[in-house]
């Protein structure tokens, strides 16, 4: 589940989106230097915002900015939903056409965050978020779905050479990619970011389970 920034957010006063505002100049350049700069002042421009003039339209042009930067907080799941819905299909925050057919697309997680909304169209992508020296301690799992159009939010990420795709997940039938042992291995061979290492990575149930 997404986190959220509540406390932060509840202290940041009316007067100071006003003062953010006011150095800005316009609502449209003021939510996008927060989309960029401050995740709890996006949040409190998307939840109280109509207060000092900003609507949830204004916010929801920057959504995808804000997501590439404060996925795992700001807003929860269901305000990053609603956010992303306004805001229509969208690549790299310019609106595009949603793809018409079911993409197959991976993610590299631990199975307790399987269902996670940041999902790639290359699997080396997600085996290289696997290794465990990315975004977690343990080592993960390839995750594999076959995505509806409709649930795609954004693609993101085309500066980086490869793309993110935000995915609703709800319901998503979501299902390991391969074979994979379960039991407790040393990580570090695994660590590091060249081929060999991910090949072995991708196949250590063959070359590194204890139960052989």
């Amino acid at each position: 589940m997404l986190g959220g920034m509540d406390e932060e957010h509840d202290h940041i006063p009316d007067a100071t989106v006003l003062l953010w505002l006011e150095e800005y100049g316009d609502v449209q350049p003021a939510v996008e230097a927060a989309a960029y700069r401050n995740g709890a002042m996006f949040a409190k421009m998307y939840r109280d915002g109509s207060g000092v003039g900003i609507g949830q339209d204004d916010v929801a042009e920057y959504a995808g900015a804000a997501w590439d930067r404060w996925a795992g907080v700001s807003l929860d799941r269901d305000e990053w939903r609603d956010l992303f819905e306004l805001a229509g299909y969208r690549e790299d925050d310019y609106p595009a056409e949603r793809p018409t057919e079911p993409l197959a697309l991976w993610r590299g997680a631990t199975p307790e965050y399987r269902d996670g909304w940041s999902w790639t169209d290359a699997r080396d992508t997600a085996l290289h978020y696997t290794s465990g020296w990315i975004v977690q301690p343990e080592l993960g799992l390839v995750w594999r779905a076959v995505v509806e159009p409709d649930r795609l939010f954004a693609k993101l990420g085309g500066h980086r050479g490869t793309y993110e795709y935000v995915v609703d997940t709800d319901g998503l039938t979501i299902e390991p990619d391969g074979l994979w042992c379960r039991c407790p291995v040393d990580l570090e061979p695994f660590r590091a970011s060249d081929r060999e290492s991910r090949v072995a990575l991708d196949m250590h149930e063959l070359v590194d389970c204890p139960r052989q």
